[in-house]
């Protein structure tokens, strides 16, 4: 049984950092977004991390209650804008 929760988590991550929302629509449930990899991030840090922004209005849409607070959801998303800023920016003098 642990085997498989281990194997669905790694292919919602996977999935996460690929981009692919139906995979993570599949592989999604009340465990496997809380499940944290080896560096402790759950799938919302994934989601943000690789800013899959519409994998993270998703998660938090379906699973939000059990993945942040309100003041949660909100540095996400300033972190993800941020992030997203400089990245457009990089290269510009």
């Amino acid at each position: 049984m642990l085997f498989c929760a281990q194997k669905k988590y790694r292919l919602l991550h996977r999935a996460i950092t690929g981009g692919n929302l139906a995979e993570v629509r599949r592989y999604a449930d009340q465990k496997t977004v809380r499940v944290v990899d080896h560096g402790g991030r759950n799938a919302l840090h994934r989601a943000v991390l690789f800013e899959r922004r519409f994998i993270v209005d998703d998660l938090l849409k379906n699973y939000g209650k059990l993945l942040v607070n309100g003041a949660d959801a909100v540095s996400i998303y300033a972190k993800l804008d941020v992030d997203l800023q400089l990245n457009n920016n990089a290269g510009r003098v």
